[in-house]
């Protein structure tokens, strides 16, 4: 892989990080990572231990602050405590599902955008999603962490 990398005298600040322009930090896998503050707040709710914790570990490593849930009930209750500028949402998980969560979210007003990532993929899956508030939905067999973490970033408000 060719890249020419860019000389700065200020030291990355993301793990991984090659250089430095601006406000941006460039790293190895191609991302860019905002380094301002503040660090826009995302609720992943997977119950999938390791699934969480690479998300968890990429978000990061891009700039975003990130709280994980494993199940819906424990997701509901951050989201009614917490202020999130983006949930990513599995459908089935333990406890309380996705869907129950997006129809309470809905029920509720919760205006926040909400990424489901499943591996759910019929289109009725899916409309029924949108239905509910769903701003995008991502097939997670289908689609690579990088992909999921540009997707979250074209859902943060500006």
């Amino acid at each position: 892989m060719n890249r020419t990398f860019l000389k700065s005298n200020t030291p990355p600040k993301h793990a991984g990080c090659v250089a430095i322009e601006g406000s941006l930090c460039y790293n190895i896998c191609g991302m860019t990572a905002q380094t301002k503050t503040p660090k826009h707040h995302i609720l992943i709710t997977e119950d999938e231990p390791a699934l969480a914790r690479t998300l968890l570990l990429k978000l990061e490593h891009v700039g975003f602050s990130v709280t994980l849930a494993h199940n819906g009930q424990e997701a509901l209750d951050l989201i009614q405590k917490g202020k999130f500028d983006l949930i990513v949402l599995d459908l089935i998980m333990p406890v309380m599902d996705g869907w129950e969560v997006l129809a309470k979210c809905h029920e509720r007003g919760i205006t926040t955008p909400i990424i489901v990532a499943s591996n759910l993929g019929q289109e009725s899956d899916i409309a029924k999603a949108k239905e509910l508030g769903a701003v995008d939905y991502l097939i997670k067999s289908n689609t690579t962490i990088k992909e999921i973490t540009e997707r979250i970033a074209s859902h943060i408000p500006s």
